[in-house]
């Protein structure tokens, strides 16, 4: 990654295959085309910011990459998961909002026949191939957030793995049918590449992230009226599975059932982090003690 100065705050860096990239549509004389593609990208990430902001979050980084843009947000963890659908969203629904804007002005004779469909297969390939559910596209990120609510982050991250592999393979499929066909449609490669490159470590800080909001509350940090959850569990029962299955935004009181059916406790997700922290991860049920 190519690290530029940063702006306002923000921490901005560019992948080295995407100068690159330029460079060659340019000699290939294709370098309209690939900086209309560059400013689409933009104003995608720039929606993404824009929302965030509305919402109270700061951006902290932003990376750009060769088809697409990762952002790191303040206080996303803290986020109501509404809030993330919303910000991940705003990127498809923006670039939607200017294919309709680009199919208005072909119509209109504003823009070139040969300019206005490339303007609207590159917003329609933005918006519809954001929507995947895999991360590190918007798409993921929606069905990560839903399922969390509902399974936990790690039920959550899971699913969206495996949501992941699935995609990788239907694009590269599609890839191989466009070839068979005699047809040189690349989009859904380099989608599938894309994903391969960075989902596994936007899983892995999405994970996390998922650890860090499940323990916000303790101390002075819960301010509103959450949701309280009981959760039993026998006292050979492992921690980290425990964890798992704490979900965001509620409260959780554990009661830790001995053998004879006694049942220990209350105890919260403060407790379950110390014995994590200081049993580590073959920490038991057993091993929470005040």
């Amino acid at each position: 990654m190519i690290p530029l100065p940063s702006v306002a705050g923000v921490q901005i860096r560019i992948h080295g295959l995407l100068p690159a990239l330029l460079l060659l549509a340019w000699i290939f004389g294709l370098g309209q085309d690939a900086l209309l593609l560059l400013l689409l990208l933009l104003s995608h990430e720039l929606a993404h910011v824009l929302f965030a902001h509305a919402f109270g979050l700061r951006l902290r980084s932003l990376r750009l990459l060769p088809i697409g843009g990762a952002m790191d947000l303040d206080g996303l963890e803290r986020a109501d998961p509404a809030v993330e659908v919303a910000v991940a969203m705003a990127g498809p629904l923006h670039n939607l909002v200017l294919l309709a804007v680009g199919f208005l002005l072909q119509v209109t004779g504003v823009l070139a026949p040969r300019t206005g469909a490339f303007f609207m297969l590159a917003n329609a390939s933005l918006s519809l191939g954001n929507l995947l559910p895999a991360l590190p596209l918007d798409g993921g990120r929606v069905v990560q957030a839903l399922i969390a609510t509902q399974r936990g982050f790690v039920q959550a991250s899971q699913t969206v793995e495996l949501l992941g592999k699935i995609t990788i393979w239907v694009l590269i499929l599609l890839s191989a049918a466009a070839l068979f066909r005699g047809w040189i449609f690349v989009g859904p490669l380099l989608f599938a590449i894309f994903i391969a490159m960075r989902g596994s470590q936007e899983g892995r800080a999405s994970r996390l992230r998922g650890l860090r909001t499940l323990w916000q509350w303790p101390g002075n940090e819960l301010t509103d009226a959450v949701p309280v959850q009981g959760i039993a569990v026998p006292e050979q029962f492992p921690l980290h599975k425990l964890a798992g299955r704490l979900l965001p935004h509620r409260y959780h009181i554990v009661w830790v059932v001995r053998r004879g059916g006694h049942a220990d406790g209350p105890w919260n997700e403060a407790d379950v982090w110390q014995a994590l922290q200081t049993r580590g991860p073959d920490a038991r049920a057993a091993d929470l003690r005040r």
